[in-house]
């Protein structure tokens, strides 16, 4: 597994969701900062609950939900996070995880 992870014929980007009705596409980077600006916009409050996490040497994973208020009303969506470290404890990759269908 160590060998297949590490190269980069194995992986490829991720530039939607799967076709489903309902389901919110985000196909490509340009759609997610478009989401994200949106989201930042009609936000009044945003907040971070993590519910766990785990280090292993410059790797951390935190499983957490990223609460919006929007309207006055709480949004909350699930979240699996990634950040890798360089020597100097800086973050170089930061990833994060959900289903976009439960995207606001």
């Amino acid at each position: 597994w160590t060998n297949r992870a590490t190269q980069s014929s194995y992986w490829r980007p991720v530039t939607g969701s799967a076709d489903a009705p309902g389901r919110r596409r985000f196909p490509g980077k340009d759609a997610v900062v478009g989401w994200l600006s949106d989201l930042g916009e009609r936000s009044a409050e945003d907040r971070i609950e993590v519910l766990r996490s785990s280090i292993d040497g410059s790797t951390i994973w935190a499983e957490r939900v990223d609460s919006h208020l929007i309207d006055g009303q709480w949004h909350g969506i699930p979240v699996m996070g990634v950040i890798e470290l360089n020597a100097d404890q800086k973050v170089v990759l930061m990833r994060d995880y959900f289903d976009p269908a439960l995207a606001l």
